[in-house]
């Protein structure tokens, strides 16, 4: 019998994509060229959802045309090279499991392959769908159906092998198949393999492949920065091979091959450590690793980039050369040129500001001085209008704010400008080799105008201050009535001119809002979805003693919470997804909050941009618990607008002026937390606690809306949950609680609460689910077992035992976003140390034995951290609250 003949073979990896599946198969079946035409070779690579259930009703009803393998999981390079294997077509395409094609592309594809015999590749304009809509960030390169010359058009970069048609004898004939060690961007070395002998390629616009994008965000590539593989393999690996390549055929790097490395660049230099799955040590060598890379690209190749704009370029070089950048430089006509290419124009440079804190007599601006030149080589300041100079006092800033590259620590600046008669314009200012230049201000982060939107100002009791972007100056106006309607009113038309419709119309709401304010309005919070913190604990202080002042406090929290009714019994509280809330938003004097990352701090999202003068004017920093570590990368002057800081220890009150916070020393008061007010020494539970902190690598992204994390399916091959289940487990500690009876309850932290469900429970471990009342937990519990959380000061606070279980020390801090700070665990812990379970379940039957008891050494380390021993935090808190103008 004659063999069934194919134009094409379609291989589709599939790994968990059954929701979507069905559609993209379809889109295959429904081709134009007809499906009798075309090999759908199926790879499951060993799915745990319905998508093998889908793949074998396909191939029962197809069987003439659908091959379908099944595979131990293995990742989709093996699934690929797997259907490789079995490919008979004339053409092959490989198309992801959860994307489509637009059902005349093979037709298209095939038709311009068999009419241009020079090329052994078309491919399609990428088209998003499902998350997100638009087009591929490389759709430029689709003008026509046309074949491209990569040494003419060195930036017509393919990266993706999906949404291209390969000859199949051109792929056996080099023997290509995908490198099954690299686990992201996988197809990007084999697209370079196939072009790189010819530098050839064609294109086709009239047809596109639809790559989806997940509204969960994940897919392979959106989680690709929390993947060890992409900062490894991917680099180490298939950069070298394109590299290897290149240099084998022709002796160098080619230009192409040099955009390919640039390309990629521009994505992974917007990564920071924060968002990336290695500790601080491989992120810095990773970060060196990519640098060496960059001594194949030419500098001219840069300048020639239309992917890469203008600031990207900049830090392009800063990152490759760093302090030396300055060496490469020559002045020309006010511009700044490297090898007679211009890099940037005196015109261009800014100097970023991100606090502003005007106050009635001064004004203080705190920035970053990011200008690619080093401090010894420029004068940078700010003039008034009455010609007096100021100059920048420099200060560490932590280098996860800037680009990683930049050429000197001391880049955060202050600047203090007394406001004086006369005075009501200050611009800034740059010398280098006696060329003065007047430069714009980036205005961002903390501060409550914005350069990209100059209409917004600030209202203070004697002044208007506002940042005009042509004269790159911050005026002060008196504060009169026309002067605010006309500003309001060029504001407004700007947003009409933008088309930002509900802008205007929260900018309305607003300004009506405050004008009909009567009675000055506190907002008060813990997280979004749930309370038990110290916003609850100040906000029942606050219902309790201050009802009858004339002041609206509410409480917000998202109303799907179970504490929103709860709270509804104790005072007004509001749900923050609510157009209540962000009415109650512009009343506010203060945002009064335990923490600081959350919509309660800016509940308009992109709209903020033009609404951020109209925010509260203060922020109250509760905190979550007592610092102990080095936050300062997170939480600093630069990135935070915080007006008063809750401290609760001299030594953590000392600690913030010792690392790189750079708060003054009037935000930071030193009351205590608010919930410790709530701590009753009961013990009336003979209960032990296991209350460990999460841990970075094993979190995944956080829903914004929701504040919580979806589970990620390697955690339970972590060491993380091999001990704590283990320990749970334990049939030394199980037996030593029956002895005396206790039992265990075990608390993950809320950012693991999505893993309890893969413990092995036993009868006496209670499983603490979310929405726990910490302060009743701590008060009725006898003995703690922490690792590196703050809640061993809570328990501490009480006078009660503690252990601190450190398994993973060497690595822990390695991975977190923060650093060691002044706590000495062996030296100020508030309870032992212990590093495996064995000696941890000996400490834990030594208390037992001793009923529970505090050791001396403990206590009198207790007694020495904390600054009060009382209930009255509250209270503290409150009055340096009310002194804040």
């Amino acid at each position: 019998m004659k063999k069934k003949e194919f134009l094409i073979s379609v291989v589709i990896p599939i790994y968990n994509v059954g929701e979507y599946l069905n559609e993209s198969i379809n889109s295959v079946i429904k081709q134009t060229i007809g499906f009798k035409n075309i090999q759908l070779i199926l790879v499951n690579d060993g799915s745990i959802d319905n998508s093998g259930e889908i793949c074998e009703y396909y191939a029962k009803k197809y069987p003439d045309n659908i091959v379908y393998i099944k595979q131990k999981n293995a990742g989709v390079s093996a699934a690929r090279n797997r259907g490789l294997l079995k490919v008979k077509a004339k053409y092959i395409n490989f198309l992801d499991g959860d994307d489509k094609w637009d059902i005349n592309a093979y037709e298209q594809g095939i038709k311009f392959l068999d009419e241009n015999q020079i090329i052994d590749m078309v491919s399609f304009p990428m088209i998003k769908f499902g998350g997100k809509t638009g087009g591929h960030y490389l759709n430029y390169k689709f003008q026509n159906k046309m074949i491209i010359s990569t040494v003419k058009n060195p930036d017509y970069i393919q990266n993706s092998i999906s949404s291209t048609i390969i000859r199949t004898h051109q792929i056996k004939s080099q023997n290509l198949f995908f490198d099954e060690r690299i686990k992201i961007s996988e197809d990007m070395v084999f697209i370079y393999q196939l072009i790189l002998p010819k530098l050839v390629y064609g294109t086709i616009d009239t047809a596109n492949y639809n790559y989806r994008t997940r509204n969960d965000c994940s897919s392979a590539i959106d989680n690709s920065m929390y993947n060890p593989s992409w900062y490894n393999e991917t680099l180490h690996i298939g950069w070298n091979k394109i590299i290897e390549e290149s240099i084998k055929l022709y002796g160098y790097v080619i230009e192409y091959v040099q955009t390919f490395i640039l390309y990629e660049y521009k994505w992974r230099i917007n990564v920071s450590w924060n968002n990336s799955s290695l500790d601080k040590n491989k992120w810095e060598n990773y970060l060196s690793d990519l640098k060496d890379f960059l001594k194949y690209v030419d500098d001219s190749t840069v300048f020639k980039m239309r992917f890469l704009s203008q600031k990207e370029k900049e830090n392009y070089f800063l990152f490759k050369y760093g302090s030396s950048l300055f060496n490469k430089f020559r002045l020309k006509n006010e511009q700044i040129l490297i090898d007679n290419n211009i890099l940037l124009k005196f015109t261009d440079l800014n100097l970023f500001i991100d606090n502003i804190v005007a106050e009635e007599d001064r004004l203080i601006l705190y920035g970053r001085d990011l200008l690619p030149i080093g401090h010894e080589k420029k004068d940078v300041y700010f003039v008034d209008n009455l010609g007096n100079k100021y100059l920048l006092d420099y200060y560490d800033v932590p280098q996860n704010l800037t680009y990683q590259n930049i050429h000197s620590d001391k880049i955060g600046f202050k600047v203090v400008i007394k406001l004086i008669k006369g005075l009501n314009a200050i611009s800034a200012g740059i010398s280098i080799n006696n060329q003065h230049k007047k430069i714009k201000l980036k205005i961002i982060n903390a501060a409550s105008l914005r350069s990209s939107f100059s209409s917004l100002y600030i209202i203070r009791k004697k002044y208007i201050l506002k940042y005009l972007n042509k004269e790159k100056k911050l005026v002060i106006y008196n504060n009169k009535f026309l002067k605010k309607l006309y500003l309001e009113l060029k504001c407004t038309i700007n947003l009409l001119k933008r088309k930002k419709f509900k802008s205007i119309i929260y900018r309305l709401l607003g300004k009506i809002s405050k004008i009909f304010n009567l009675r000055e309005v506190w907002i008060i919070s813990d997280r979004i979805d749930a309370a038990n913190d110290n916003g609850e604990a100040f906000f029942n202080y606050m219902m309790k003693f201050k009802k009858s002042l004339k002041r609206k406090v509410y409480f917000t929290i998202s109303k799907e919470s179970p504490d929103f009714k709860r709270l509804k019994k104790i005072g007004n509280v509001i749900d923050v997804n609510s157009i209540k809330y962000k009415i109650i938003f512009f009343k506010a004097k203060l945002i009064i909050s335990s923490h600081i990352d959350t919509i309660v701090d800016n509940p308009f999202g992109k709209n903020s941009l033009y609404i951020k003068d109209l925010y509260p004017r203060y922020n109250v920093f509760l905190q979550h618990g007592i610092i102990k570590d080095d936050l300062s990368s997170w939480l600093n002057i630069n990135s935070k607008k915080i007006d008063l800081f809750i401290t609760s220890s001299k030594y953590e009150y000392d600690s913030l002026f010792d690392c790189k916070y750079n708060f003054e020393r009037e935000n930071v008061i030193l009351t205590g937390l608010a919930r410790y007010d709530k701590l009753e020494r009961n013990n009336k539970n003979k209960e032990i606690i296991i209350m460990p902190t999460w841990r970075r690598s094993l979190a995944s992204k956080i829903d914004q809306k929701t504040g919580k994390r979806s589970a990620i399916e390697s955690f339970v091959n972590s060491q993380y949950f091999n001990i704590y289940n283990n320990l749970i487990n334990n049939k030394r500690l199980l037996d030593a609680l029956k002895k005396y009876g206790y039992k265990l309850r075990f608390v993950p932290h809320n950012n693991m609460q999505q893993y309890i469900k893969n413990f092995k429970k036993q009868k006496d471990v209670i499983f603490q689910y979310s929405n726990v009342n910490y302060s009743k937990l701590f008060s009725d519990s006898a003995i703690l077992i922490t690792d590196y959380s703050s809640v061993a000061f809570d328990f501490g606070y009480l006078r009660k035992p503690l252990l601190y279980f450190q398994f993973d020390k060497e690595s822990f801090y390695k991975e977190q976003i923060y650093d060691i700070g002044y706590f000495d665990y062996e030296e100020m812990g508030l309870g032992p140390v212990e590093y495996n379970i064995d000696s941890l379940i000996d400490q834990i039957i030594k208390i037992l034995k001793n009923d529970a008891t505090l050791d001396s050494k403990y206590e009198k380390r207790i007694n020495d951290f904390f600054a009060f021993n009382d209930s009255n935090n509250c209270e503290r808190t409150y009055d340096k609250i009310i002194k804040l103008k």
